[in-house]
């Protein structure tokens, strides 16, 4: 959406530059994050990344406290306002859990 149409749709927006240097600097400290947790296995783009689990880490209990640590890793390391969600696949059908 161009900011002319986001304008009319919403008088009161307010419109920010964006920082692309800021934007890679937390990336890296997410990726820091992470990787204290579980080993990264791919990056997407620079807010989505997969990792494998592994097989003692499939089922939902495990998977769930290992996103959990994830989580808290997360808001030590970059911070209270960064929010993530974490899911899985292939545990059973697709599963998010929510932020501890």
């Amino acid at each position: 959406m161009r900011v002319r149409e986001a304008t009319a749709l919403c008088p009161r927006i307010e419109i920010v530059d964006a920082r692309p240097s800021e934007y890679v600097r937390l990336h890296h400290r997410l990726l820091e994050a992470i990787d204290t947790c579980i080993p990264i296995d791919g990056i997407h783009s620079i807010d989505e990344m997969s990792c494998k689990l592994a097989p003692v880490e499939r089922t939902p209990e495990a998977a769930g406290e290992l996103a959990g640590r994830i989580k808290r890793a997360i808001r030590e390391r970059v911070g209270e306002t960064m929010r993530c969600s974490i899911g899985s696949r292939r545990i059973g059908s697709w599963r998010k859990w929510r932020r501890t």
